[in-house]
């Protein structure tokens, strides 16, 4: 493969490769990084050739290293054009993205807001891409509180059109508001369940929610099948063993992995 045309620092970047084993991002900013290599490193974190670069070279991991340079650096400047990732981690299920671009959002912080509610609003968007733009949005609430409130009522007038959304698009948006605080926004939740519009597999029904914050005690009925039972009742199949799998599917709740990572598909390319 060609050389890539970056100048230093950001060509150190193609030569950091695999970050897996890290407890924690490294200090990008150590290397020498300044607002004046932000056009560089938005280039660098766009640059489609570096996505397919060979699995096993070091150069596959520039992007990633990228986008978390420019978090790192608060750079304003990327809102926009990091927004297109949100559609290529869609098409390509690219896992890397679509755990650490909301991240890198909410680093840039509650400048990126207009911009993310804009492309969470647009129906051109896929559902699951908007459903990224949602996440970042609750991830710079809670990074930030002083925006916490205006990012609830940013993902609350988007779940206002639940009656024409993708299922798993209002489930999500329920979901992230939840994560901030819905109390002014109960009504509205209840609302999007009673339409039928929400996918009850994320973070489950309007009772579920119910007894996760207090407003009742125990389910009144019988909570309705989802894809998520499908998938235990597979599993049971598999493996023959019920009480295993109820215990993993409690942990995943008690953590928060289910009600969002078993409901996104990924593929890890990298």
């Amino acid at each position: 493969m060609a050389p890539f045309n970056y100048s230093m620092p950001v060509a150190q970047l193609l030569t950091l490769g695999d970050p897996r084993g890290e407890e924690q991002w490294r200090d990008y900013l150590k290397l020498g990084f300044t607002t004046e290599h932000v056009p560089e490193l938005i280039r660098l974190a766009r640059d489609s050739e570096l996505w397919f670069a060979d699995s096993d070279s070091k150069e596959v991991w520039a992007n990633l290293h990228a986008w978390r340079t420019l978090g790192q650096l608060h750079a304003q400047e990327a809102i926009e054009p990091l927004l297109e990732l949100f559609q290529y981690a869609d098409d390509n299920d690219e896992e890397w993205a679509i755990e650490e671009l909301p991240e890198v959002y909410a680093l840039i912080g509650p400048a990126a807001i207009p911009a993310l509610a804009n492309y969470l609003n647009d129906p051109s968007h896929s559902p699951f891409a908007r459903i990224l733009a949602s996440s970042s949005i609750e991830m710079i609430g809670k990074r930030h509180p002083n925006v916490r409130a205006e990012c609830a009522a940013t993902l609350a007038r988007a779940l206002e059109k639940f009656a024409t959304q993708d299922p798993e698009l209002n489930a999500f948006l329920i979901s992230d508001l939840c994560e901030l605080g819905p109390a002014n926004y109960f009504s509205l939740i209840e609302r999007a369940f009673a339409s039928r519009r929400v996918d009850e597999s994320i973070r489950g029904d309007w009772q579920d929610i119910q007894i996760e914050f207090g407003l009742i005690e125990k389910r009144t009925t019988t909570r309705a099948r989802t894809q998520l039972d499908d998938l235990r009742d597979q599993m049971a199949s598999a493996v023959r063993n019920s009480a295993l799998i109820d215990k993993v599917i409690a942990d995943m709740r008690a953590t928060g992995e289910l009600k969002r990572k078993d409901s996104i598909p990924t593929k890890q390319k990298r």
